[in-house]
């Protein structure tokens, strides 16, 4: 076994090897070919923007670096403390989960100017990387927990164990590897983290260093910016799984993405699940309005809820620099790009997943692209993006696609991989090659998962649209961002917040129950 399990990962290692090979050169190709040259500079081109640039980008990398790795430690002690409260005293996940959700629905972008204010430019990138950090480390150890109480908690009590006796030899061993899991991509939204909050006015940071390179037209030097990144990015996943290899917790590559919000707890009571829902917004709005009492800080820089009811009610009866009309524009024009590119999205990642099918090795560079996504902080893409297509809204789209295209591709791959062999007998029994088993059996099983890639990818799209509308166009939510910082009312900041974050969180509620009717449709049809 040994041997075949050997032979199999330098098989999948010279296989990969040989498709960096090729996008190398192709690359070389498109940066000495006339027509293409000036958007692809040749990598000594690279290396020389780096080399030349390094005395300052190793003070911007480092910044980055500082700002990340304090945001993923913070996050990290953050979700494991969450975790063993959570476990250890079931009333409490009910306040974490509605924590979740809150964290869940606000888009980055939108936490960065209050994150700069409330903890000033030089703590931004951290705050702002612990926020990223926390809820996939926190969501991948709970569902950890859960995993192992319904695999083994029933048989531990029926052989007279106790609650410490089943967290201590069942759960947490699960918990700490579901940590291990969330903290994969809890690192990359550190890394994330901390470039939005070089935006925010930092002196230091790769982010500070992509704003000023969005003006010059040096392909090089935008590619260097995203090299970096890509580098901090994977230096810490290797790290994590070094880490979590030596401590015997590592996971595989594909369990990577774990950003999925928590399920809420069962109840056949949906009166009772109505009014503890309302009682727990009540609660938070009166925590939030206490706080923000007792800070008492002019200029709305921590806004609290009747400032933003008063707020709200001069926009609607036309008193505020905003007009309600123009807030309304606005904000269509952020839920159509971004809904524009999620059905993009959907729709690559469905066929480019049923095509490895049928051409394993011809998609491999395409299944690498759709992997350095992943890797990438989104913020990154944006000078290439800004670079290639310009200012307008085609970018905001191809932003939107990047944002969400590695999990949509992830899902579709797995919900082709998981029909049942008998089915696929039957095709292969027929006579039918991977094309018919593809056509008759895989798509039509797997096309309902779709549903599942739409609700994982609302908030990563609301998040790239408005990223891109902030640092490219000004137009859309992201715009009024950058807009409002200039008039001195950070209440239309905590505004757009309050907004964005309603809004995801009603879709994900709508697709949610859709997808629970198709689960249960898809499970009756199957049991048939």
């Amino acid at each position: 076994m040994r041997e075949i399990s050997a032979r199999r990962s330098l098989s999948d290692f010279a296989s990969w090897f040989g498709t960096g090979v090729i996008l190398v050169a192709l690359w070389a190709f498109l940066s000495t070919n006339t027509s293409t040259a000036e958007y692809f500079p040749t990598l000594p081109a690279v290396w020389s923007a780096l080399s030349e640039n390094w005395v300052i980008l190793s003070r911007h990398f480092g910044a980055t670096a500082k700002s990340s790795m304090a945001g993923f430690a913070l996050g990290m002690l953050a979700a494991i403390s969450s975790t063993m409260i959570t476990v250890l005293w079931q009333p409490t996940r009910q306040v974490f989960s509605f924590i979740a959700i809150v964290l869940y629905s606000i888009p980055l972008i939108a936490a960065a100017p209050l994150s700069a204010l409330i903890f000033g430019t030089h703590f931004s990138g951290a705050a702002l990387g612990c926020i990223g950090a926390f809820l996939p480390i926190y969501l991948s150890g709970i569902q950890a927990g859960d995993r192992a109480s319904r695999m083994f908690g029933e048989m531990e009590l029926s052989y007279g164990a106790s609650e410490w006796d089943i967290t201590r030899t069942v759960r947490l061993p699960l918990i700490v590897r579901g940590w291990f899991v969330g903290a994969q991509s809890g690192w990359l939204w550190a890394v994330l983290g901390a470039l939005l909050g070089d935006f925010t006015g930092g002196r230091w940071g790769l982010g500070t260093f992509l704003v000023g390179t969005l003006s010059r037209g040096d392909p090089a030097r935008v590619w260097v910016i995203v090299l970096l990144c890509v580098l901090l990015s994977l230096l810490g996943l290797l790290v994590i799984r070094i880490i979590g290899r030596v401590l015997g917790t590592d996971s595989s590559w594909d369990t990577l993405e774990s950003t999925v919000p928590m399920e809420s707890t069962p109840s056949n009571e949906k009166k009772r699940n109505v009014a503890t829902g309302m009682a727990r917004i009540t609660l938070f709005l009166l925590i939030w309005q206490f706080v923000a009492w007792m800070i008492n800080i002019d200029g709305g820089v921590f806004s609290s809820p009747l400032d933003l009811l008063d707020l709200g009610s001069s926009i609607l009866l036309g008193s505020s620099e905003i007009s309600i009309d123009y807030l309304l524009m606005q904000f269509g024009s952020t839920f159509f790009l971004a809904f524009t590119g999620i059905a993009v999205s959907l729709a690559t990642a469905f066929t480019i997943a049923s095509l490895q099918y049928l051409f394993p090795i011809l998609t491999r560079p395409v299944v690498l692209g759709i992997l350095i996504t992943q890797v990438t902080p989104i913020v990154a893409f944006i000078p290439l993006i800004a670079f290639y297509f310009g200012r307008d809204a085609a970018s905001i789209v191809i932003i939107v696609v990047f944002s969400t295209i590695y999990p949509s591709y992830t899902i579709f791959l797995k919900a082709l991989d998981s029909i049942p062999h008998t089915a696929l007998e039957v095709i292969r029994g027929f006579g039918g090659n991977a094309w018919a088993e593809l056509r008759k059996v895989r798509i039509p099983n797997a096309a309902w998962m779709s549903v599942v890639a739409l609700r994982l990818a609302v908030g990563r799209a609301f998040l790239g649209a408005m990223t891109a509308e902030y640092l490219l166009t000004g137009t859309g939510l992201g715009g009024i961002l950058g807009q409002t910082r200039s008039l001195l009312d950070f209440r239309f900041i905590w505004l757009i917040c309050v907004v964005i974050a309603f809004v995801t969180f009603v879709l994900d509620s709508l697709i949610r129950a859709v997808e629970k009717k198709t689960r249960m449709l898809v499970g009756s049809n199957n049991s048939k």
